[in-house]
């Protein structure tokens, strides 16, 4: 079953979104209790709409880029990890080097966890 991500680039909502992507700023602005601009206008949105079930989850950028990088270090993901470079450079963020989303991180994870899969 195929399913929708919704992410608020064009600010159109709609029922049919199952996911929603959440950027780190809106997950910083939730952890001290503030809504930002993305959860006002999705409440808004839902509480005008209220035949609408509310079904959807939410994930957050964190989530992707972490998939995203596991898959470039797994399967060598040449054209994935330059797509994942150039954004986490436009956030300002080391894309080797840096320790929650660095490629060279996760290689080393990587290796390490399939030396111990092998060994064990």
């Amino acid at each position: 079953m195929w399913e929708n991500i919704g992410t608020f680039g064009n600010w159109e909502l709609n029922p049919q979104v199952t996911h929603v992507v959440l950027s780190f700023s809106t997950v910083a602005a939730l952890q001290q209790n503030e809504k930002d601009e993305v959860i006002r206008e999705y409440e808004e949105w839902y509480n005008k709409s209220r035949a609408v079930r509310f079904s959807a989850q939410f994930i957050t950028e964190h989530d992707i880029l972490k998939f995203v990088r596991e898959r470039i270090v797994r399967y060598k993901d040449d054209v994935t990890g330059t797509l994942y470079t150039a954004y986490l450079k436009s956030l300002g963020i080391d894309p080797e080097n840096d320790f929650k989303f660095g490629l060279a991180v996760a290689r080393r994870n990587y290796l390490k966890e399939k030396e111990n899969n092998q060994g064990g």
